[in-house]
């Protein structure tokens, strides 16, 4: 009984074990990878070999340099038999026997039970495999092998067939594409047989495409997984989930027959869809968080984008896998606030617009995931220096000596901000935020959205054009994402706009100096009117306009119409200056005008009007109060259109005429017109010399004076007053501009009559000029006082001066000037002629020939022979003469080189060095 147990025992022993496994792939027609069941990643793997039988040998793919070997005959009918009977299925198998090389070698098992099917015989019998030479046939089943082999070589098939049928069933491989895009459009993504022959990660393969027989890489279109790499050491590194996602790859494609659209290029490789039975393989492993999408080849993508999207959005949601870590980034605007219709109000460049809501309040918004033309960079990623930009008059380069102007300077910069502008400002448009763009390092937070006007999505329209890119970003991007990708690829295909690869700049004259400004004046008074855009507004009346038609950019100033001067530097600006800037910037600010060029002026600025859809905006200026008509109105033939507008601002009192007294400037008025001056009126009538004092110095060319035949009644004046309020000062309650006052002067805390200049609404302190002397202060309101109404009755004594036709020095010059003229003549008497006269807003300007009684010293001359005024322009021929001889002296002054004229004549355009 014992020796019978133990026989059972060796029986049991000898009976090999037996394995079961999936099979994942077949390396040739007798070699086969098995894998294990899944536990907590991917299973182990065993590679096995079939024992005592041997198949034709596949060729390998070569390296570069090496010449491709050929397979051998049959080699790929025998993988193909094992392939299609194999891989996927769950097979059975025992290991025979292992060498030392750690190949296993055994039989394997298609299916269970008495019925199941050996794959060893299956390829002795169908002829591809046949049995290794020197093996022992004394066993039952080598003896069924080799009865398998023998009826497979006696009717010829596989590898026993004749050489002929041999040699044809050798397949010719390709193993590189000598024109991938080529490739690509022949196929012209139509659904394509392959086989995919290795899983280098879960998005990366390399596959045979049948029936041709091409070997190639194929990427996944569109999305990249978690993958591998290799550090410094050489050694391979895979990502977090990369192992995972490969197998989540391998157990659905690994040398399955799948369909493939073929749809680009990246590098010698191609990019492409994979169509499973199950569907695409790319929504799977973005729906799993093994992928994710990647703009750069997504806008090849020619299936549903949309169901990746959201595969990938879902994925996210739940934080799958590569999206552990992932948060989703806050809008800190409430929801309903991020869609709005809003007015257009400045395009500050391609990307960034400005806009008014209906509650007025101003808001930035950037287009969503778009980015305007940029300059081209050299190889060390600096700016490259276009050839023509910031060319002077001359043409020399003037590069470094002014700012930079993108708008004129980078290529399809202009054009995209026309296209813009022409389409929004002014215009309504709809607004739907997608994301807030954080601040970082000097950039502020940005506000992004989706902006449309009449249903177009104003940001692929400058795309489809070409006049912009599209910013690749993963987290923050438009809603239009992927339609503004394909809109860029087509523009690139098209080579349109920026992607053309030339053109695009426009070369911008700046006119900047008399002489260059002349160039143009008289085409443009030759055309009537000339089309222009404001790209900036310095004040009411100061404009910087861009002429399409010259290709220049110009400061505009309108004719005949002064405004209250803005601010500069430490200087604060006058009442009403900043409501006539805003005025100007509504009305015309980056909006078509119409020009009507009169005139220009020394410095190279053209002077004339402004129209904005047929309406004059000088003209709607004064009509608002933000203005008033100029004395030089009367010289271009639109002074009684000026004064009609001023006139309405003055009835309706708005603006800068909001406390108008038109009873008491008429007053002025009339007063300032007499010519008795014993009568008690302070002008003095045209052609009439009389004896003055200068009293104060405006400028170089204008100053204030007073009759010497009214000083006594002005001392009089002086005690009286300060009698009456040293008694009893009644505070001044409506502090107004142009209400006559009393102001205690603070030099010497005397009271003078002094009219409100103006007031400074921030810091309550008020302007007076003391109207008998002609100098201006700024005091505390409790520094004036109601004038009596019997001290008001002697009419301003002060009387503003400038020097007949003398025009100012450059600013460079203008303290000097001043200086010189304060010293030559304040305190000072002289014969004064009345040649002219000019009334502004209620203020006479004589002009005047100002002599020295004992040394004849004409004024005007003196300045214009010392170098600090100019020769300016008339149009009275009663004054041509006087013109003449001031010229005269203007020009020995040049040729001494006396003051302004130290380095030369100021009025030539400086040479470019």
């Amino acid at each position: 009984a014992k020796k019978e147990k133990r026989l059972e025992n060796m029986a049991a022993e000898s009976q090999p074990t037996v394995h079961r496994g999936v099979v994942k792939s077949v390396l040739s027609g007798d070699t086969v990878v098995i894998r294990g069941k899944p536990v907590g990643g991917p299973p182990p793997e065993k590679v096995l070999s079939l024992a005592g039988i041997s198949a034709p040998r596949l060729a390998r793919r070569p390296t570069a340099g090496q010449e491709a070997e050929a397979d051998e005959p049959f080699a790929w009918e025998a993988r193909e038999f094992l392939r299609s009977k194999l891989v996927g299925k769950e097979v059975s198998f025992v290991i025979e026997y292992s060498v030392p090389t750690g190949r296993d070698y055994g039989h394997v098992y298609l299916g269970s039970g008495p019925s199941r099917e050996n794959v060893t015989m299956s390829l002795i019998q169908t002829g591809f495999a046949s049995l290794k030479e020197g093996r022992a046939v004394d066993d039952p089943a080598t003896q069924a092998l080799a009865a398998l082999e023998q009826h497979a070589k006696t009717i010829g098939i596989g590898v026993h067939s004749s050489e002929e049928i041999r040699k044809k069933s050798v397949r010719r491989v390709q193993w590189t594409l000598a024109d991938p895009e080529a490739f690509v459009k022949k196929l012209n993504f139509k659904p394509t047989k392959v086989i995919i022959e290795h899983v280098q990660n879960a998005t990366t393969f390399r596959v045979t495409i049948l029936p041709m027989m091409q070997s190639t890489s194929l990427s996944l279109t569109g999305i990249r997984g978690a993958g591998f790499r290799r550090d410094a050491s050489g050694k391979d590194v895979a990502d977090v989930y990369a192992a995972e996602a490969k197998y989540f790859t391998e157990v659905r494609l690994l040398q399955r027959t799948v369909d493939v659209v073929f749809e680009g290029v990246s590098g010698q490789g191609l990019l492409g869809t994979i169509l499973h039975p199950k569907g695409n393989i790319s929504e799977l492993l973005l729906a799993e968080g093994f992928a994710k999408i990647m703009d750069s080849s997504f806008v090849d993508v020619r299936g549903d984008k949309a169901r990746m999207r959201a595969a990938e959005a879902a994925a996210k949601a739940r934080l799958l896998r590569i999206w552990k870590e992932y948060k989703k980034a806050a809008i800190n605007i409430p929801e309903a606030d991020r869609v709005f219709t809003a007015t257009v109000i400045e395009v500050v460049n391609p990307e960034r617009l400005k806009a008014r809501k209906a509650n007025g309040d101003v808001v930035e918004i950037a287009l969503s995931s778009l980015r305007q033309p940029r300059r081209a960079k050299n190889s060390d990623g600096a700016d490259k220096a276009d050839a023509g930009a910031g060319a002077g008059a001359d043409g020399e380069n003037a590069q470094t000596k002014r700012r930079p102007k993108p708008l004129f300077e980078v290529p399809y910069m202009l054009e995209a901000r026309e296209m813009l502008r022409s389409k929004l400002v002014g215009k309504q448009a709809q607004f739907s935020v997608d994301y807030v763009k954080p601040a970082e390092d000097r950039f502020p937070e940005r506000v992004c959205a989706t902006v449309s006007i009449g249903g177009v999505n104003v940001a692929e329209a400058l795309i489809a054009k070409g006049l912009a890119s599209v910013l690749r970003h993963d987290e923050f991007r438009a809603a239009a994402y992927d339609n503004m990708m394909a809109l860029e690829k087509h523009a690139q295909k098209n080579k349109v706009g920026m992607h053309s690869g030339a053109g695009g700049l426009v070369r911008v004259a700046d006119v900047n100096s008399k002489a260059m400004a002349s160039t143009f004046l008289s085409s443009m008074q030759r055309q009537g009117k000339v089309s222009a855009v404001v790209e900036y507004v310095s004040s009411g009346s100061r404009l910087r306009v861009y002429i399409p038609r010259d290709s220049c950019q110009a400061t505009f100033l309108l004719a005949g119409v002064s405004c209250p001067r803005t601010s500069y530097q430490d200087k604060a600006g006058d009442p009403y200056a900043e409501e006539a800037l805003a005025f100007t910037r509504d009305m015309c600010f980056q909006r078509d005008v119409e020009l009507e060029v009169h005139d220009t002026d020394a410095r190279g600025n053209f002077v004339g009007q402004v129209f904005v859809g047929g309406r004059s905006l000088g003209v709607e200026l004064l009509q608002n109060g933000f203005g008033e008509k100029h004395s030089s109105a009367h010289r271009y033939g639109i002074e009684s259109e000026l004064t009609a507008a001023e006139d309405m601002a003055k009835k309706t009192k708005v603006g800068m005429w909001e406390g108008y007294d038109e009873a008491a400037v008429e007053a002025a008025r009339l007063a300032a017109a007499g010519e008795n001056g014993e009568a008690g009126e302070a002008g003095a009538s045209v052609g009439r010399t009389e004896e003055v004092i200068v009293t104060e110095i405006v400028d170089a060319i204008t100053f204030y004076a007073q009759r010497t035949g009214a000083a006594e009644e002005l001392s009089q004046l002086s005690t009286d007053l300060n009698a009456a309020l040293s008694a009893s000062a009644t505070p001044l309650e409506a502090v107004k501009r142009n209400v006559l006052c009393a102001g205690k002067f603070t030099a010497d805390d005397a009271w003078y009559r002094a009219r409100v200049v103006s007031v400074d609404k921030e810091s309550g302190k008020v302007t007076v000029r003391y109207v008998d002397y002609g100098n201006t202060e700024e005091v505390d309101k409790s520094r004036l006082a109601a004038l009596p109404e019997e001290h008001a009755a002697l009419p301003e004594q002060a009387r503003r001066m400038a020097l007949t036709l003398l025009a100012p020095p450059p600013s460079d010059y203008a303290d000097e000037a001043k200086d010189v003229l304060e010293k030559g003549i304040i305190n000072m008497t002289y014969n004064c002629e009345v040649q002219g006269k000019d009334v502004a807003d209620g203020v006479t300007t004589e002009f005047v020939r100002l002599v020295h009684a004992e040394s004849g010293d004409d004024v005007a001359k003196t300045m214009l022979a010392m170098g600090y005024a100019t020769v300016g322009r008339t149009r009275e021929r009663h004054l041509y003469k006087l013109k003449d001889e001031l010229k005269l002296v203007e020009n020995e002054a040049k040729a001494a080189h006396e003051g302004m004229w130290m380095y030369g004549d100021i009025t030539e355009d400086p040479k470019e060095i």
